[in-house]
């Protein structure tokens, strides 16, 4: 492990700018893999500027927002969640829209702050400023900008955390009239407590020496889930289930395809179309499941240890949607 730098601190963000002394004057050189000095010049903003050129980085202070959030879009976005993806592809371009020709090192915290104010869609610009501070800090990290992240200290705005519980009469009347596939992805959703992108991407190998091993697509969590109960029930039921073809998902099509979102969707908005016409209230979506699986389980700590949270804390705020008690007498 290379000593840390005890001189020229600045040149720490460079990695291969290095200063050597000659002739009384300090000379800044880029270091090149093949052990090539490449000259620089003696004086250091000239040199960073080179650096830069050379690299084909974008120079501090000239970055737009627009440039830094298409590179964004590129270089990171790929690496989450198809469904993140979604979402914040379409947060990159309303904020695009907000800083057309903006330069990082002009946005100021007042900005964000008439940004918040100006969205319709309160909890939507919590989102894109959350975003938004993110792109800022990977931006910081690529040398777009060294100034700090105008985001910190601007609040957010006020947000009522969503309390609908569903209750089995009302499970029981969208259930059924759902298909088979949609049936089998509401009680896995139900029974685990897990997010739909999961349910739906679940394969029969995933289930081993008895347990489900569930990777979660959003925290990259690893929860073994025992099969047991009216899980194993459940399982058993797909696997005995005949098809036409039988796919390598546990949530799939009488053809065996695996059931996308749109398919699920559909299916979905149709069985609950269908339980409304009998009188059923259907107010409730299909992600409301893992808050009724939390606050169906016995204990805070068995929901929070189901869903896979690090702190009790955000179970009890988000999915626990009213503790069971007892009378006094």
């Amino acid at each position: 492990m290379p000593r840390p730098r005890s001189k020229n601190l600045a040149l720490a963000e460079y990695p291969g700018l290095i200063a050597r002394p000659l002739k009384g004057k300090t000379r800044y050189y880029l270091q090149t893999y093949t052990g090539k000095r490449v000259p620089l010049g003696d004086k250091l903003d000239f040199a960073i500027k080179r650096y830069k050129e050379l690299l084909h980085v974008p120079i501090t202070g000239t970055v737009t927002f627009a440039y830094a959030a298409e590179q964004y879009r590129e270089k990171v976005l790929p690496k989450k969640a198809l469904k993140t993806q979604r979402g914040q592809n379409k947060g990159l371009d309303n904020l695009k829209a907000a800083f057309p020709e903006a330069l990082l090192d002009e946005i100021e915290p007042v900005h964000i702050a008439l940004y918040r104010d100006r969205r319709s869609a309160k909890t939507a610009a919590n989102r894109e400023i959350a975003l938004f501070s993110h792109l800022w800090n990977w931006s910081r990290e690529q040398g777009y900008t060294s100034k700090a992240n105008p985001v910190q200290g601007v609040r957010k705005n006020p947000e009522k955390p969503r309390d609908r519980y569903v209750t089995d009469l009302e499970y029981k009347a969208v259930w059924k009239h759902a298909d088979a596939a949609l049936q089998d992805a509401m009680d896995l959703a139900f029974l685990t407590g897990q997010r739909p992108a999961d349910v739906f991407g679940w394969k029969f190998s995933d289930i081993r020496e008895g347990y489900l091993n569930v990777r979660q697509a959003k925290t990259g969590k690893l929860l073994r889930m025992a099969v047991t109960g009216e899980l194993a029930s459940v399982i058993d039921r797909i696997k005995q289930r005949p098809r036409k073809a039988t796919g390598v998902y546990l949530v799939q099509t009488d053809t065996g395809q695996r059931l996308s979102y749109t398919m699920f969707r559909r299916r979905f908005d149709k069985a609950k179309e269908a339980a409304k016409v009998e009188g059923e209230p259907t107010d409730w979506q299909f992600r409301d499941l893992r808050a009724k699986n939390a606050s169906d389980s016995d204990s805070l700590a068995e929901a929070q240890e189901r869903l896979g949270h690090e702190s009790s804390s955000t179970t009890k705020k988000h999915y626990r949607r009213g503790e069971k008690v007892s009378p006094l007498r």
